[in-house]
């Protein structure tokens, strides 16, 4: 089952997920620094076999992780499942925002992968793409999600 969480303070949920799970798998898709997983790993190292991995578009971004000693690969978000990459825990922060079909991403996530939790932020824009009110269903979208 896929929990999408929609949330403004990323880490404390971030954190209840982790304890529920034994080994978990954490991908942060659009990280460009590997700051969140860093975090993650600093408060897990002692008591949790945790796996993170960083995905991002721009190659600096994904050399710059690689140097702090985190697993990063160079792709982009909507290809993801291309990858053979499954997660526990997918995070996507402020990432939605900057993609030319969310719907259709987050789709191919719940589709094609077997993650558990998808942890979402956007920042409020109004004019943005992101139609999270298809997904809803508000708006006349049925929750088809056919943005």
């Amino acid at each position: 089952m896929l929990g999408i969480l929609l949330l403004c303070t990323r880490m404390e949920f971030v954190n209840e997920i982790i304890q529920e799970l034994k080994k978990p798998v954490i991908v942060d898709i659009g990280d460009s620094a590997g700051a969140h997983l860093q975090y993650i790993m600093g408060l897990y190292s002692k008591n949790k076999d945790i796996k993170c991995l960083s995905v991002n578009l721009d190659e600096k971004a994904v050399r710059k992780i690689r140097e702090k000693g985190l697993e990063a690969i160079h792709a982009r978000a909507e290809d993801l499942h291309k990858y053979d990459v499954n997660a526990d825990i997918f995070l996507c922060f402020e990432l939605l925002e900057h993609l030319m079909n969310p719907c259709q991403f987050l789709y191919e996530l719940s589709s094609r992968t077997n993650v558990k939790y998808l942890i979402v932020t956007i920042p409020y824009v109004r004019g943005s793409r992101v139609g999270l009110h298809h997904i809803r269903g508000v708006g006349g979208g049925g929750g088809s999600c056919l943005c």
